[in-house]
């Protein structure tokens, strides 16, 4: 139950990006963007470590894992993932995404051991179903205008990315630090590759950015980032990558209810591919199939 409240929450920070991205990237680009999201994440996080920061033996200990994760795993992702929404629309990118936990299930097969289960395969089904009719808005007949670019071919490198992220969080995690710890430390070598590759975006004056784009900046680095990466990983520290890919087809639910925070009004749809969303992630967790056999 703790694992699913965690997931929950990281999910739900995470649907909130849709939103401060928009303020963000309005003003910079998506590398500049990048720095700043993860400059205000490392912040959050130091201060949740501030009582326990890793010690130098700790960070030997785990640069292995903390490379894969930060350096491959995070940045990877929002490198392709913002290189491919720039040729791509906003339907195509999320309905890509749907196709995480899928992909998360397989890789941890392959790298963990993990068995894949028959309700696993169902519950991602239903819950994928749930996010596509979100995405169409309730209107099934718009899936035949649907069309993909080079662009969502970059969306799908990046959800390997972001599955393999969930993957190494759980192998790598639990082995020689506690999960804040490991998030820290993977959020700031996320933010280091970022520095790195900061000159070559076009850097704007930083006098001359709007209120929004700090509420933007904040929001995303300390709500969407610092602390949905430390719920995530706390969750997925429990439970493994294969259960908690899932979870990932909240981000658009969540997305779809804060947007009411906004100014935004809910419509039907919302609650039907909420409702399919949440009875694909409790046929994950509770196997019906398991008493039936017995």
């Amino acid at each position: 139950m703790r694992a699913t409240i965690f997931l929950i929450i990281g999910t739900s920070l995470w649907g909130l990006n849709y939103h401060f991205a928009g303020l963000v990237l309005a003003e910079v680009d998506f590398l500049e963007g990048g720095f700043w999201r993860y400059f205000f994440a490392v912040l959050v996080l130091l201060a949740v470590n501030l009582k326990q920061l890793p010690s130098r033996t700790t960070i030997k200990k785990n640069i292995k894992g903390v490379f894969s994760v930060g350096a491959i795993g995070l940045f990877g992702f929002n490198l392709f993932f913002f290189l491919g929404m720039a040729s791509t629309t906003g339907v195509n990118g999320a309905l890509i995404m749907g196709i995480n936990p899928a992909i998360t299930l397989v890789l941890s097969s392959f790298i963990m051991k993990t068995k894949i289960q028959f309700n696993h395969l169902l519950g991602i089904l239903i819950a994928l179903t749930g996010v596509l009719y979100l995405l169409l808005k309730g209107q099934l007949s718009a899936l035949a205008g649907l069309t993909f670019s080079h662009g969502d071919l970059l969306v799908l490198v990046s959800v390997i990315f972001f599955a393999l992220h969930h993957v190494w969080v759980k192998k790598y995690s639990s082995e020689n630090t506690t999960t804040k710890e490991f998030t820290l430390m993977s959020a700031v070598m996320c933010f280091v590759c970022f520095l790195i590759v900061l000159p070559f975006s076009n850097v704007s004056n930083i006098s001359q950015h709007h209120t929004s784009f700090w509420i933007g900046t904040l929001g995303i680095g300390c709500l969407g980032t610092g602390l949905a990466y430390l719920f995530w990983n706390s969750g997925v520290s429990l439970v493994g990558a294969n259960k908690a890919g899932v979870y990932v087809n909240l981000v658009p639910i969540s997305a779809g209810l804060s947007a009411s925070l906004f100014g935004e009004v809910l419509q039907l749809y919302h609650l039907i591919s909420g409702g399919l969303v949440i009875f694909g992630l409790i046929i994950m967790q509770v196997n019906p199939f398991k008493s039936i056999s017995k």
